[in-house]
């Protein structure tokens, strides 16, 4: 299908003769670079941009962790970029390990603000998927591969970027102020509130307020080197956060661990990761996994009312599903199981 049609130009589509586009590295690159420059449409007329796949369900709305109400989510307001992270546990929270900006980083769900620094990124994600591009188009069409993707290559531009020392949560007064310069404050209010904020901040230094600091989602500055399409200049810096991974809930951590419901809170959204069975022939994998959830409310009437007769000699007739109630293990066991959720945890 149309995928792009700039203003004045031809349309700019993605075919492939494979059923599933992830086995084509040709189409499926080229589509992560047409998604790519349709987001630098929007921002270049000004416009902030939530994107997510399609997998991805949301169940709550994002504003609050965007905008800062959330207090540990105040810098997200003043990042140029905010992506989600494929983290099964807490070891990527925390100004140490960065909030998981080094380590893999989902754009199933992304924020781009139509800032210097995410325009740059945008620059040198789409020049880096062209020299892949180039590449891949010198290979066989009987080719398949499914290592590479956008999402490979929006990892490997920002990790090779330099990565700056400055924070917004530095101790003195002057370092926040340098950090705070880098920071997204595009009218009177948002600097108001981005001044505030580095004001709080000092003052949970002052008061060795150690529980606020630690939980401050914070934001990380590269300095990105690129000329091309989309870039504010040779050396723009962007400020990139990450969105909490409890909240923007992967697979694993919604579906195999619980987490959230162990947890005792419903999150923003729920993307179908650490899944199989997403071929045109097995998209059933993850809508199923949605069903046992209850997140899947497209099924007609008549998914549920199967009818016999079954390939048995007593199923006859029968209509429905078959259920199993009472109790189904004695209550002297339970203390020795466990479910598979807490057989999975990880840290958090």
């Amino acid at each position: 299908g149309v995928m792009l049609k700039p203003n004045g130009a031809d349309e700019q589509r993605v075919s492939t003769r494979w059923k599933y586009y992830r086995m084509d590295p040709k189409a499926f690159l080229n589509m992560g670079l047409l998604k790519v420059r349709f987001f630098v449409e929007f921002m270049r007329a000004g416009f902030e941009l939530l994107c997510s796949d399609l997998d991805v369900v949301w169940l709550n709305a994002p504003r609050p962790w965007i905008d800062g109400s959330v207090e540990s989510a105040a810098m997200l307001a003043h990042a140029d970029v905010i992506v989600s992270v494929d983290a099964t546990g807490n070891f990527t929270e925390g100004d140490g390990p960065a909030w998981g900006v080094h380590n893999e980083m989902n754009t199933g769900m992304i924020l781009l603000r139509p800032t210097a620094g995410a325009l740059a990124l945008c620059g040198a994600w789409m020049k880096r998927m062209e020299q892949e591009i180039e590449k891949v188009s010198k290979l066989s069409s009987n080719f398949v591969q499914w290592w590479t993707n956008d999402q490979t290559f929006f990892n490997e531009v920002l990790h090779r970027a330099r990565t700056l020392s400055a924070s917004p949560k530095a101790k003195l007064a002057r370092d926040r102020a340098a950090a705070a310069k880098m920071m997204h404050a595009p009218d009177a209010a948002s600097a108001a509130a981005l001044e505030a904020l580095m004001t709080k901040v000092g003052r949970a230094h002052e008061a060795a307020n150690a529980s606020y600091l630690r939980t401050l989602r914070n934001v990380i500055f590269k300095e990105l080197e690129c000329a091309g399409d989309g870039c504010g200049s040779a050396h723009t810096v962007v400020a990139l956060t990450t969105f909490p991974y409890t909240h923007f809930a992967s697979g694993h951590t919604y579906f195999t661990q619980s987490l959230q419901k162990r947890m005792g809170f419903e999150p923003v959204a729920v993307h179908t990761t650490f899944q199989f069975g997403d071929t045109p022939e097995f998209t059933w994998g993850k809508r199923n996994r949605l069903r046992e959830r209850q997140l899947w409310a497209v099924d007609s009437d008549s998914y549920y009312e199967r009818s016999g007769p079954g390939t048995h000699a007593d199923e006859v007739k029968y209509r429905g599903y078959v259920t199993v109630s009472g109790e189904l293990v004695e209550a002297a066991m339970l203390n020795v199981l466990r479910t598979e959720s807490d057989a999975s945890i990880k840290a958090r």
